[in-house]
């Protein structure tokens, strides 16, 4: 059963994901760091470290103790969702109907990062929905 701490960790992973896809299309983009390094190694393991926090703190809520080995677990299934949503991005049916709601003129340019973005939200949201109700359970 979903608490209101498990909804905002959720929402919150949700929006960082997306506002961390962005930061790191710019880190790409300025710095030369390889697109694809960031995108399929960075992100799952920058949300299997965010989520081993959030669930600790959720966990903590809950049982008033954490259990890592249950923790980390249980934080597989956000990276996990994550990837699965950067697999979504790479077919074009499923990124086009983000792309076309960018205007034309930042399309071209900003298109695929914002359907990125999109993607790795929900599939975070989704990820420590699960993930987080996981971490309640106190053994």
């Amino acid at each position: 059963m979903a608490t209101s701490v498990t909804v905002g960790a959720s929402v919150a992973l949700g929006l960082g994901m997306f506002a961390l896809v962005v930061v790191l299309s710019w880190v790409s983009t300025n710095y030369g760091v390889h697109a694809n390094t960031l995108k399929w190694i960075g992100l799952p393991l920058l949300a299997y470290g965010i989520t081993l926090g959030v669930n600790s703190l959720i966990q903590y809520t809950s049982c008033q103790s954490v259990n890592m080995k249950q923790v980390a677990v249980s934080a597989l299934f956000v990276p996990g969702a994550v990837l699965v949503g950067l697999v979504l991005t790479l077919l074009g049916i499923v990124r086009s109907p983000i792309e076309k709601a960018v205007p034309l003129v930042y399309r071209l340019q900003y298109g695929g990062v914002i359907a990125l973005a999109y993607y790795c939200l929900w599939a975070a949201m989704f990820g420590e929905a699960v993930a987080g109700g996981f971490a309640q359970s106190c053994s």
